[in-house]
């Protein structure tokens, strides 16, 4: 835009522009609000910076806002994305129990990792044996479990960690070498079932599912 150009080549950047210029230097810069209002209803914040567009060059402004808006749907995607797992986390959770309770009483084990988890008197009349909803039901267990083994072995790290600089400021030499071999069940195991089964360790730590 050659007016925003010799504006800017006037005074500089933005923080020494009078504010009258700085107001209409900022108007063709779409917020994140202003981004949400114009997916999810035009509130007034949109409707205001939406105004202020059709008054400058309404052509050229519009075409601008829908790049604008195209470069950030794969963030959108992503938080859909997010919220959708956390949804089918949620509800996949309510099947299963790594915990025998009154409600998980019968104890099965999954196919590849052989982990033990627990179902509902009624699971079989849903995941029939030798199906393929069982075979994706167990399959989603493990992804669970690894990545709850995750979430456990970062816990573990963080825990040696401290336990490390404490015994270094201790300045006592077996209280640091009792610190760095701290163990990290957890960690081991992820670590073994990343080396055996690359694929499934892949699916749960970076694809969408459970």
């Amino acid at each position: 835009d050659p007016e925003k150009k010799q504006v800017y080549d006037t005074y500089g950047d933005e923080e020494r522009m009078p504010q009258q210029q700085r107001h209409h230097y900022q108007q063709d810069f779409m917020t994140p609000e202003d981004l949400f209002a114009a997916f999810f209803g035009g509130g007034p914040a949109f409707q205001q910076h939406h105004g202020a567009r059709h008054r400058h060059h309404h052509h050229d402004d519009g075409q601008m806002q829908r790049v604008q808006i195209f470069q950030a749907l794969p963030v959108l995607l992503l938080v859909l994305l997010t919220l959708a797992s956390n949804f089918a986390a949620k509800d996949g959770g309510s099947k299963f129990s790594f915990q025998p309770n009154n409600a998980y009483r019968n104890e099965r084990s999954t196919a590849t990792l052989n982990v033990a988890y627990y179902v509902t008197d009624d699971f079989e009349e849903h995941y029939n044996e030798g199906t393929r909803n069982l075979a994706e039901f167990d399959r989603q267990v493990e992804i669970y479990h690894i990545r709850s083994l995750h979430s456990d072995c970062d816990y573990q790290e963080k825990t040696q960690y401290k336990k490390v600089l404490a015994a270094k400021r201790r300045g006592s030499q077996e209280d640091l070498q009792a610190a760095r071999n701290h163990p990290r069940p957890a960690c081991k195991e992820l670590e073994r079932v990343k080396k055996k089964f690359p694929a499934l360790f892949r699916s749960a730590m970076f694809m969408g599912g459970y």
